[in-house]
């Protein structure tokens, strides 16, 4: 399944993601992993994850 807009958010470092269905697991490439920092509040917009 692809999801587009998935949000990352920090200190989640086992590739988790906030969807509107729950957390699920997810694959995604180095170039969309980033240093989020410590505010629960920062993410990241990442498109085409495989979510598992």
């Amino acid at each position: 399944m692809i999801a587009q807009s998935v949000r990352l958010w920090s200190g989640n470092n086992a590739g988790y993601v906030i969807l509107r269905n729950g957390a699920q697991r997810v694959d995604f490439g180095k170039n969309e992993h980033k240093d989020l920092g410590s505010d629960p509040e920062r993410g990241i917009s990442v498109t085409f994850l495989k979510i598992y």
